[in-house]
């Protein structure tokens, strides 16, 4: 049912116990399997409501990228790569294109946010939660300005993987700065 009329094939992967579900597409210009983290059955052929589930989601995964396909064609396949590729690569690639006092801004907040990530995070990882916590772990480094001011670089790099269709909305956008209430002296 689940491989009729469509461009992913659902496959299984013999495993030490049991089946691992992928899906594959092959065309004349392109070959691609995408494996479905956490998606295993006992066997091909099971009736386990367990199984009958894990298959389910692998078929609503299929219609997702059938779907993708059918907008875009090959690119959908090479955007799906991009998403799962490091947020910090593209920000240095951003960071890289800057310059003057934006350069130096950019620096810093890149160098807090790969110190925050440990050196590696994926578009597909960074969700709203993930936000507010860079944010906390912001205010715990620098000040409240600082960390205005990085968060909304990180939020601008997000704007763009937007822009380039490499994620479909900006978790960033859903996570208030710190609110920055100025000092003032009178005489």
């Amino acid at each position: 049912k689940c491989n009729q009329k469509s461009a992913f094939k659902i496959r299984y992967r013999k495993q030490k116990s049991g089946y691992s579900i992928y899906l594959e597409i092959q065309r004349t210009d392109l070959r691609k399997t995408i494996n479905l983290k956490g998606f295993s059955v006992t066997d091909k052929v099971s009736n386990l409501t367990s199984d009958k589930q894990v298959i389910q989601k692998a078929y609503e995964k299929q219609l997702h990228y059938n779907h993708l396909y059918e907008l875009k064609g090959n690119n959908a396949l090479a955007q799906d790569k991009l998403r799962e590729s490091n947020v910090i690569d593209f920000f240095e690639d951003l960071k890289n294109k800057k310059e003057g006092n934006t350069l130096k801004n950019w620096s810093n907040a890149l160098k807090h946010f790969r110190e925050f990530s440990k050196g590696y995070v994926r578009f597909s990882d960074i969700t709203i939660q993930y936000c507010e916590n860079y944010r906390e772990y912001l205010l715990s480094k620098v000040s409240e300005n600082t960390t205005s001011s990085y968060f909304s670089t990180l939020r601008t790099v997000l704007n763009i993987a937007v822009m380039r269709e490499l994620i479909y909305r900006n978790p960033a956008s859903y996570v208030k700065n710190p609110k920055v209430t100025p000092e003032r002296n009178f005489l």
